[in-house]
């Protein structure tokens, strides 16, 4: 879908006062506990939409740039932030179709992708994109629901675990876990010395 569609197409999801399911506490805490203390404290919160986790990372000390596909989406994070910070940034950003170049930064200690992985048209591509804006030792979280464990009707919008796990672990040491319908895999980037 050209990126001025796909603009429009989530714009008007956003706009509709549609949202994606929340991060809880929990589960950021979950995941947060298999981040190594020596990467650096900075995070991309890929697909941030209304920007909820972007927020809770930030509240939670990191230095954070959130991106979304969604111009709309955007617009509603910014209004939602009561705290301006350079230490928190929202952009109108594409990720398979930007140039990563255009980040402020180019190496984060944390990478999410929440409820985004599933849209993606190349993972493979995807993968190695976010393996080069990893820092060593970072970790990569994806948070997407499961083909088999969501209702029908969100089947579509849902990944094989098998193979999401098979090409992740071409890029990454992997370790897998399970909420409800949501398969959590959580991904590092081997350490170079």
């Amino acid at each position: 879908m050209p990126q001025i569609l796909l603009d429009k197409h989530w714009s008007d999801f956003y706009n509709n006062g549609r949202d994606f399911t929340l991060a809880t506490s929990q589960d950021i805490s979950r995941f947060l506990q298999y981040v190594d203390p020596a990467v650096p404290m900075t995070a991309l919160d890929i697909g941030c939409g209304t920007g909820q986790l972007t927020r809770e990372l930030y509240h939670r000390g990191y230095q954070i740039i959130g991106i979304d596909g969604s111009s709309s989406a955007i617009k509603i994070a910014r209004s939602l932030t009561r705290v301006p910070s350079s230490h928190l940034l929202y952009l109108h950003f594409d990720i398979e179709r930007d140039d990563l170049g255009r980040l402020p930064c180019t190496s984060f200690g944390l990478i999410t992708c929440k409820f985004v992985y599933s849209f993606i048209q190349d993972r493979a591509i995807f993968a190695a994109a976010v393996s080069g804006l990893l820092a060593d030792g970072g970790l990569f979280v994806v948070a997407t629901p499961l083909v088999g464990c969501v209702p029908p009707k969100e089947e579509a919008i849902a990944v094989s675990k098998d193979g999401t796990l098979s090409l992740l672990q071409e890029f990454f040491d992997v370790i897998f876990y399970k909420k409800g319908g949501t398969g959590y895999f959580l991904c590092r980037k081997e350490m170079h010395v």
